[in-house]
């Protein structure tokens, strides 16, 4: 009789450091993130580096941006301090397991709209500063009196396989 026995240790994907968080920021660094945005989609190149920028309406002070960011390493790429160095209201970013980033994020929409709230999207094959603008007016036109966070309109670049 044999009796193989293969013992080894392996620390699981999901518990290691990523760099990731979100940055919201107050009305007046909106047009600052929208540059940074621009800039981050003309000068990043690493497919382990993303973004997701949301403009939110609000009825009282003014539009606001909420950025996601996250990084597949435990060190923070250079390409973020585009946006750490714009005043923010909160900046949750940090070296985080992954469910960690995944958890930190406020995704309650509904409870800031409504029930019956949808996302429509639509797709460009080019990102440019009228297009950003258009995002902002869009955000700032549509925003509903009563309700204060009615419209919301995300950028998320996506890479090409």
């Amino acid at each position: 009789m044999y009796v193989v026995l293969v013992v080894f240790s392996e620390r699981p994907l999901a518990h290691l450091d990523r760099q990731g968080g979100y940055i919201l920021y107050p009305s007046t660094s909106l047009a600052a993130v929208l540059n940074a945005t621009m800039e981050f989609y003309r000068t990043s190149t690493d497919p382990k580096t993303q973004i997701i920028t949301t403009t939110a309406g609000a009825y009282i002070g003014g539009s606001t941006a909420l950025v996601l960011l996250f990084h597949d390493a435990a060190e923070k790429p250079d390409a973020f301090n585009l946006f750490t160095n714009i005043p923010y209201i909160i900046n949750t970013m940090r070296a985080q397991p992954f469910s960690n980033f995944i958890d930190s994020i406020p995704s309650e929409v509904v409870a800031l709209t409504n029930i019956r709230g949808a996302f429509a999207t639509i797709s460009t094959s080019a990102l440019t500063m009228a297009f950003l603008d258009a995002i902002k007016n869009e955000t700032d036109v549509r925003v509903h009196p009563i309700k204060p966070f009615s419209r919301m309109l995300t950028l998320d670049r996506q890479w090409d396989a």
